[in-house]
C-alpha cells in the first residue's frame, strides 16, 4: 500500500492525490462554531469515501449531516 498523507489541520489521512477537503472551506472556518466545523469535516470525509458506501446509507448519512449543519447555523 502506498504511503498516506496526513492533513496538518484535520488529521485526515488520504492518498495525497488531491487537496484535503477541509481546505476547501478554509475561508468560512473563522466564522463557524465547532459543530459546524465538525459537520463540514464529516461531509468532506463522506464525499471522499462515497464509492465505498452503499447509496442508501450514503444518502441517509448525508441528509442527517445537512440537518445538523442547518440546525447549528
Amino acid at each position: 500500500m502506498d504511503d498516506l498523507i496526513t492533513c496538518e489541520k484535520c488529521k485526515r489521512e488520504w492518498d495525497g492525490n488531491a487537496q484535503c477537503p477541509c481546505g476547501l472551506y478554509e475561508y468560512e472556518l473563522d466564522n463557524m462554531d465547532e459543530i459546524q466545523k465538525i459537520v463540514l469535516n464529516l461531509q468532506s470525509y463522506l464525499f471522499i469515501n462515497n464509492k465505498k458506501i452503499d447509496t442508501e446509507i450514503y444518502n441517509h448519512i448525508l441528509n442527517n449531516i445537512i440537518k445538523i449543519y442547518n440546525y447549528s447555523s
